[in-house]
């Protein structure tokens, strides 16, 4: 287990700060707001994204963004929040 110390003004009062619980609580933070069912995973569009991309005419973006919802995987070849979307 790692220490860290914690010091006031006085250098003599230096006391142990165990700060093992509190980095445990910041990485299952983390893991939460970083799952597939919260957050996108971004990556570059392979050749067949691309090309679909330009037979359609849309903008040519290097990114693919992948997500997850009720287990299941969705891959967008556009930013899946760009644009309207009829909602207010």
């Amino acid at each position: 287990m790692r220490q860290h110390w914690r010091t006031n003004a006085d250098p003599h009062n230096a006391k142990p700060l165990n700060a093992t619980p509190l980095a445990e609580q910041v990485a299952q933070l983390f893991d939460r707001a970083t799952a597939p069912d919260v957050s996108y995973h971004v990556t570059l569009a392979d050749e067949a994204q691309l090309a679909y991309l330009g037979s359609i005419g849309a903008p040519l973006s290097p990114l693919a963004w992948t997500d997850a919802e009720n287990g299941t995987r969705h891959t967008y070849i556009v930013d899946p929040h760009a644009g309207y979307t009829g909602m207010r």
